[in-house]
């Protein structure tokens, strides 16, 4: 559901290598976006420089922080990194659905159930100076991490909370 949180923009979405993820590509693809394949464990330094020239000419970097192995929630450099070349900001984003399925899969996947009500949660926009160094990028790294873990548990309790119509 990601790739609906950014209606009309140009996005370039770091997809991996794995089989799973060769599904998820030609979707993307349909849906008018830019899949760019590799991850860490594979094909990540071409990755990368593909999103940087994709940033670079005009694309929205879209990126999974955690990776395709996990651990789940853990956020990545790349990504820090990424905003540090290109000099855009990350802006961190969950969602969350009324009703859906969580896959036991590492990640706990979620598939919102069909017209189920959804919500996407944005936090906010880190800028990464050109100039940080490895302990800024760690420590901006470590607010990524949980600023998104926070507005994770936000998505996921808001139809909790939310009144029933």
């Amino acid at each position: 559901m990601m790739p609906f949180a950014y209606p009309g923009l140009s996005l370039a979405i770091l997809i991996s290598h794995h089989r799973d993820g060769e599904y998820i590509s030609r979707i993307v693809e349909r849906l008018g976006f830019l899949p760019i394949r590799g991850s860490a464990a594979r094909g990540g330094t071409a990755a990368f420089r593909k999103m940087v020239q994709a940033v670079r000419k005009g694309f929205h970097a879209v990126i999974t922080p955690d990776g395709p192995r996990g651990p789940r929630g853990r956020v990545k450099p790349g990504i820090v990194e990424l905003a540090k070349l290109t000099g855009c900001p990350i802006l961190p984003v969950a969602f969350g659905a009324a009703s859906c399925l969580f896959l036991k899969s590492w990640d706990a996947f979620v598939i919102p159930f069909p017209f189920s009500r959804s919500v996407y949660i944005w936090g906010k926009p880190l800028y990464v100076q050109p100039t940080a160094d490895e302990a800024e990028v760690a420590k901006l790294r470590q607010v990524l991490e949980e600023q998104l873990q926070t507005l994770t548990m936000e998505a996921d309790a808001f139809f909790r909370s939310a009144p029933k119509p």
